[in-house]
């Protein structure tokens, strides 16, 4: 069950913000936050959230049903697992509203490791041309005082969920899930992408 809803504007230029305010009063679980610094939230995901398990969705991504009790079943039955990681079906610009429509646009169903012989292989040699060797949906414990720091990775700075799982590692066991919840957008015409670098700059 949620107990509440983390909404943030990550510094948009359109009515981003306007609409998350509207959502706010329709729905009192929905807590908006201002960020401090662009990506505040895209690398610290747990940085205003005070709930044991912390789910980051993507403002134009979408999470299949049952997907919550599918977490609550795997955090359960393995105590001390910190992180979860699951699947995700990647589609060109539109995603799917109906079962009908899961082919369409479908570009390909991305898995943790793809082409690497390990994690760590695949994180040494990110970079945006490569297939997505992380998956997408990540579900982490909020542990005390954790803190994910900045990866230094060149001009491409697209590393938050490899930086997530190298932190959790330490401090619990991780569980890659083979299943799809997960319907990620991809596309490059987003606010961020026009006005922004990739280091949130």
């Amino acid at each position: 069950k949620f107990r509440y809803i983390i909404a943030v504007d990550d510094f948009s230029s359109d009515e981003t913000l306007y609409k998350l305010i509207e959502l706010q009063k329709k729905d009192d679980r929905i807590r908006l936050v201002k960020l401090k610094c662009k990506k505040e939230i895209w690398w610290n995901p747990q940085a205003y959230a005070t709930g044991n398990i912390v789910c980051p969705i993507g403002g134009d991504d979408a999470i299949l049903p049952k997907t919550f009790e599918k977490i609550v079943y795997y955090f359960n039955t393995f105590p001390d697992t910190v992180l979860l990681n699951f699947n995700a079906n990647k589609y060109k610009d539109i995603l799917p509203e109906k079962d009908s429509e899961y082919t369409n646009s479908f570009i390909n169903n991305v898995y943790i490791s793809k082409d690497n012989n390990s994690f760590l292989e695949g994180f040494e040699k990110l970079n945006p041309n490569r297939t997505g060797i992380f998956g997408y949906l990540r579900i982490f414990r909020n542990l005390p005082n954790l803190q994910f720091k900045v990866h230094e990775d060149k001009e491409y700075c697209s590393s938050n969920d490899g930086q997530w799982i190298l932190t959790l590692e330490e401090k619990g066991r991780t569980l890659t899930i083979p299943r799809t919840v997960y319907l990620a957008r991809e596309h490059y015409d987003s606010e961020s992408f026009r006005n922004w670098s990739a280091r949130g700059e």
